[in-house]
């Protein structure tokens, strides 16, 4: 009695090492890029940490922060909280020792980072016609 041929599957290498490899390496490049460019667009917090309060606000009734993510936070009374958070939006930028902020609403600062003091113009778009008024402004830390 003969046996016939058995046919055989032709014997394939597995996949799986090859893309488990690829989604390891893609996962780390992933995280470096994201390492990187956290690194290198984070906002320089150095002198800017605290509260803050316009020195034409004696009782200090609005207070704003600098944040590192690069918005402004500002609120009415003597500490922030949910409740009494002013409703604008504002981001910084620095250069340097200038500070540069700009708002959703009808107003945006330029100042220099003097210590505990940042002094500058604001600049005031009067509505309806939109014309820009220049005061002079000085925000002191608290």
């Amino acid at each position: 009695m003969t046996h016939p041929l058995i046919a055989r599957r032709p014997r394939h290498r597995s996949r799986l090492p090859y893309l488990i490899a690829g989604l390891v390496c893609l996962t780390l490049a992933t995280l470096l890029g994201l390492a990187i460019y956290f690194r290198f667009t984070g906002h320089d917090m150095t002198g800017l940490e605290g509260v803050w309060h316009s020195s034409g606000d004696p009782d200090k009734r609005q207070g704003y922060d600098f944040k590192p993510n690069g918005t402004v936070g500002a609120w009415n009374g003597k500490e922030e909280n949910w409740w009494n958070t002013i409703g604008w939006d504002a981001t910084w930028r620095r250069k340097g020792d200038q500070i540069t902020i700009k708002t959703d609403r009808n107003w945006d600062f330029v100042g220099e980072l003097e210590g505990d003091t940042l002094r500058g113009t604001m600049t005031i778009r009067s509505y309806p016609d939109w014309t820009e008024t220049t005061a002079e402004m000085v925000w002191r830390k608290e």
